[in-house]
C-alpha cells in the first residue's frame, strides 16, 4: 500500500490571519488538501503513462482518494494491491479469441505467444506461451497453461497480468518527483484558498 498524506502542522504559519475567524483555518486547509490530492493523482497517472503503455483509467481506478474533512484536515491517496492490469490490455494487434487451436497431436498452434507492449522504451515483445481465450462466462483474457489439470480434466490455465500501478510506484523511482509536485501544489493551493477565504471576509493580504 502506498499512502501520501498532508500534515497541516507545517503550513499553519501561512494561515495566521485566519485563526481569528472560527472555522476559516479548517475550511481553507481542507479545501487546499482536496485539490492537491486530485492534482497529485493526475500527476502520478501522467508520470507512469510516460513510461508504461497503460491507459489512464487503468491507473486511476487503483489509486483511491480519501478526502480531507474539517475535523481531520488530512487527506490520502491510497493504492490497493491487485494482481496487476490484465495482460490483454497490453496486447498489440488482434485481440480475437481464441488465438490458438488445438491439433490432433495435442499441441497448440500457433504456440509462439502474443505480442505486447508494456514498457514503451522496450517496444513490442512476445509474451511466450501466452494465448487469448474466451471463458464460458464470456470473459476474454490472456492465459498461460500451468502444466497441471483442472477438475474438469482439462489443462489448467491461469490468467496473466502485467504490472500494477501500485507495484510500479513501490519501486521508488517516482517518489521524489511525486513528493516534490505534491509539496509545490499544496503550497500554491493553500495560499489561494487562504486568500479566497480572507477576501470573502473583507480582508486583503
Amino acid at each position: 500500500m502506498i499512502e501520501i498524506s498532508f500534515d497541516t502542522r507545517e503550513i499553519r504559519a501561512l494561515l495566521r490571519d485566519l485563526k481569528f475567524f472560527p472555522g476559516a483555518l479548517e475550511k481553507a486547509t481542507s479545501s487546499a488538501i482536496n485539490k492537491t490530492l486530485v492534482s497529485t493523482r493526475a500527476y502520478m497517472v501522467k508520470t507512469m503513462r510516460a513510461d508504461y503503455a497503460i491507459k489512464a483509467g487503468n491507473i486511476r481506478r487503483e489509486l483511491y482518494i480519501k478526502k480531507s474533512t474539517w475535523s481531520t484536515m488530512t487527506g490520502t491517496i491510497t493504492g490497493h494491491g491487485s494482481p496487476g492490469i490484465p495482460l490483454l490490455k497490453f496486447v498489440r494487434g488482434s485481440k480475437d479469441a481464441p488465438s490458438t487451436r488445438r491439433l490432433k497431436s495435442g499441441d497448440y498452434r500457433p504456440a509462439l505467444g502474443v505480442p505486447v507492449v508494456i514498457r514503451k522504451a522496450r517496444g513490442k515483445i512476445t509474451a511466450h506461451g501466452v494465448f487469448l481465450a474466451r471463458m464460458r462466462s464470456g470473459h476474454v483474457g490472456a492465459f498461460k497453461r500451468t502444466g497441471g489439470r483442472a477438475k474438469s480434466g482439462r489443462q489448467a490455465i491461469n490468467e496473466v497480468f502485467g504490472p500494477s500501478p501500485i507495484k510500479i510506484l513501490a519501486a521508488d523511482r517516482y517518489d521524489e518527483k511525486i513528493e516534490d509536485f505534491a509539496d509545490r501544489t499544496m503550497d500554491k493551493n493553500l495560499r489561494h484558498e487562504a486568500d479566497y477565504v480572507l477576501r470573502r471576509m473583507g480582508i486583503n493580504r
